[in-house]
C-alpha cells in the first residue's frame, strides 16, 4: 500500500512523474507515479476505498479537511489546512519499523526533523548513527540529515516508544529575583510569603498553592 495525502496546496507534489486532474481520473496503481486529484469534498469512507489501491502516492486537494476519525488520520498524511493537527504516527512507524527504506524516504519527506530526532533519542542507542548526524546537523541542507535517519536507522518490528513531554516549569513570582534559586522552597515553607503573593500578584499564584489567605506567622518575610 502506498501513501495518501490530503492537502490544500498541491504545488510541492508536482515533482517527478505525476498525473493531475479534476477528481480521480485513473487508478492510482502506477509505479512511482503521484496522482493529484482535485475534489470539492470527500468522505472518510470514499478515501478508505482508494487507500489499498495506491501503489506509490495519491494526493487529494481539497478546500476543507473532511471529518475524519483519529484512527484514519494515523493512516494518512494531512498536509496544510490551517488549524488541522497532524500526529505523524504513520511517518514515525515507517521510520522505525518499515523495511522498504526507499518507500520510507518518501513517507517521511514532511516529517519535522526535531520530532524525528526526539523519537530517535528514546528508540535507538547507536553511537555511529549519532556521529553521522552530528557531522551534518546545522551544517548541510536538511535532506542529508533526513537521508541519514532513513538509511541509518535499522527497522525493527518492536513498538515505537513515544518520548515523554517535558513538564512546563513553574513561573517565578515577581517578588523574587532571578538569582533566588530556592524561591519554590521559600513559598512552600512561609505563610507570610504566600500571603504576600496572594495580595500583590494574585495572577502569579502557583498552581499548587491555595488562593485563600492564611493566618500569618508573627515574623513577616521581607
Amino acid at each position: 500500500m502506498g501513501i495518501m495525502v490530503l492537502t490544500d496546496d498541491e504545488s510541492k507534489y508536482r515533482v517527478g512523474d505525476y498525473v493531475e486532474g479534476k477528481g480521480v481520473i485513473s487508478q492510482p496503481t502506477g509505479r512511482d507515479i503521484t496522482y493529484i486529484c482535485h475534489v470539492k469534498k470527500t468522505t472518510e469512507k470514499e478515501l478508505k476505498r482508494w487507500l489499498p489501491l495506491i501503489s506509490y502516492r495519491m494526493v487529494f486537494v481539497l478546500p476543507k479537511l473532511p471529518k475524519l476519525t483519529k484512527a484514519f488520520k494515523d493512516e494518512i498524511i494531512i498536509d496544510g489546512f490551517k488549524g488541522a493537527s497532524q500526529s505523524y504516527k504513520r511517518e514515525i512507524d515507517a521510520l522505525f519499523r518499515w523495511d522498504g527504506r526507499g518507500r520510507v524516504m518518501k513517507m517521511v519527506e514532511n516529517l519535522p526533523l526535531p520530532l524525528a530526532l526526539s523519537f530517535l533519542k528514546v528508540n535507538r542507542d547507536d553511537t555511529e548513527l549519532y556521529r553521522r548526524i552530528a557531522e551534518v546537523k546545522y551544517k548541510l541542507p536538511d535532506k542529508y540529515l533526513r537521508a541519514i535517519l532513513v538509511y541509518g536507522i535499522k527497522p525493527s518490528r518492536s513498538q515505537v516508544v513515544w518520548p515523554k513531554r517535558k513538564a512546563t516549569p513553574p513561573e517565578r513570582p515577581e517578588q523574587f529575583r532571578e538569582s533566588d534559586m530556592y524561591w519554590e522552597q521559600i513559598i512552600e515553607t512561609s505563610k507570610n510569603v504566600r500571603n504576600q503573593i496572594r495580595e500583590d500578584t494574585p495572577e502569579q499564584i502557583p498552581s499548587n498553592m491555595k488562593k485563600r489567605k492564611e493566618k500569618e506567622d508573627k515574623v513577616r518575610w521581607l
